[in-house]
């Protein structure tokens, strides 16, 4: 599970519901590492670590299907 600084607190992001969710939230961030690549080599670090930091916001949705639920359930009981 991933979460941003938001304020005083984190804002957590929400976890994929389904496999199908999973396999477009890795195509999105492998998408974003390939930017981030091609950034770097024309030089451009802050725009390669910005699209490397979305990339990874998007990986932590990924959850283990058996742990979904209970990340969902963690969240609400967190907000």
């Amino acid at each position: 599970i991933a979460g941003e600084p938001d304020g005083l607190g984190i804002k957590w992001c929400e976890p994929v519901a389904s496999d199908g969710e999973a396999r477009l939230v890795i195509s999105q961030a492998c998408d974003l590492r390939r930017e981030a690549s091609c950034a770097a080599a024309a030089e451009h670090h802050r725009e390669a670590r910005s699209l490397r930091f979305r990339a990874s916001a998007l990986e932590g949705r990924l959850v283990h299907p058996d742990w979904r639920q209970r990340a969902r359930a963690a969240l609400l009981h967190a907000a």
